[in-house]
């Protein structure tokens, strides 16, 4: 996990008097993330050590306590080079971390994907069991001497989901609300599409000098948060719409897959079709209660319109 050319691409970077972001290879881009080093008097604590801080190794501080922003597959790989830390986990997720069949139903998968995707979490991204993993709750507060960490519950992504706001750095940790052009992803077993819109309503709302994401924006302003943030909202009701246009005539579960709403139809990843199953399962569930939309006797569905 070493490899010196690793390592020299990755940048710490101290905010404030008691943070340091240790960015991952091009700034968390996946399957690296950006984790968050926070040093007080009496302890010191890491959230999410992802791929690029267990490659810095003794660039790494020892650790009292390890906090996840949320239990995935790409927030967890060096969790295992901190066995005497305390693990905490939000308890929506906690019981991803008892076992990797426990993990694996955080994702919801069927076979074959599910076995294949096990094997992939313990290989390549060192999943191992860790059953004396603490459980905290919504406004959770570690104090580390002189610095605090909030957690701040904000599912949608999981359902353990959590922002951490480091307080007096007024530093918050969005996790995997990423400010991507991308936009927010919810396709596990414990993903909800309200509960994420949710979620980036009340990031907008936390006062903060620095924001840092997981992935691919990492550390960003005010003023920038609050232009990415509004974007990053806007793609849900942009798939809706999308969505609609598409029903102008009966469409099968399977057609709204294969025409791709959250992928690009040139992307060829593995789980592509899953991902846009479960996803627009949600949103169809959502037009289908507001009363957009409408599902036929043949399962097909088509936007409602009135007769008069």
């Amino acid at each position: 996990m070493n490899d010196p050319n690793t390592q020299t691409q990755l940048v710490d970077v101290a905010l404030g008097s008691y943070c340091t972001v240790l960015l991952g290879i091009d700034n968390g881009k996946y399957p690296d993330a950006n984790g968050l080093l926070i040093r007080g008097s009496k302890r010191t604590a890491l959230i999410d050590p992802a791929l690029g801080v267990a490659a810095r190794g003794d660039r790494v501080p020892p650790v009292d306590l390890v906090l996840l922003s949320h239990c995935h597959e790409d927030h967890i790989p060096g969790l295992a080079y901190f066995p005497k830390a305390e693990c905490w986990v939000h308890q929506a997720d906690h019981y991803g971390l008892e076992s990797i069949d426990r993990f694996m139903d955080l994702f919801g998968l069927q076979e074959p994907r599910r076995s294949d995707f096990a094997r992939l979490c313990v290989e390549k991204f060192n999943y191992r069991p860790r059953p004396d993993a603490l459980a905290f709750d919504d406004r959770h507060v570690w104090d580390l001497g002189g610095v605090t960490i909030k957690a701040i519950h904000s599912p949608g992504h999981t359902a353990g989901h959590c922002f951490f706001l480091v307080e007096p750095d007024q530093v918050l940790y969005l996790g995997d609300v990423d400010l991507s052009s991308f936009g927010p992803y919810y396709a596990d077993a414990g993903s909800n599409l309200e509960d994420f819109a949710r979620s980036i309503r009340e990031a907008r709302e936390v006062e903060a000098q620095y924001y840092v994401s997981s992935h691919h924006k990492g550390i960003v302003d005010p003023d920038k948060f609050r232009e990415l943030i509004e974007k990053y909202g806007k793609v849900i009701s942009t798939r809706d719409q999308r969505l609609l246009a598409f029903l102008d005539k009966p469409r099968s579960l399977d057609d709204i897959v294969a025409h791709r709403f959250i992928y690009r139809s040139q992307d060829d990843l593995p789980g592509i079709d899953w991902v846009e199953r479960v996803s627009m399962g949600m949103h169809l569930n959502r037009l289908e209660c507001v009363g957009s939309i409408k599902r036929r006797e043949d399962g097909s569905y088509e936007r409602f319109r009135e007769t008069s």
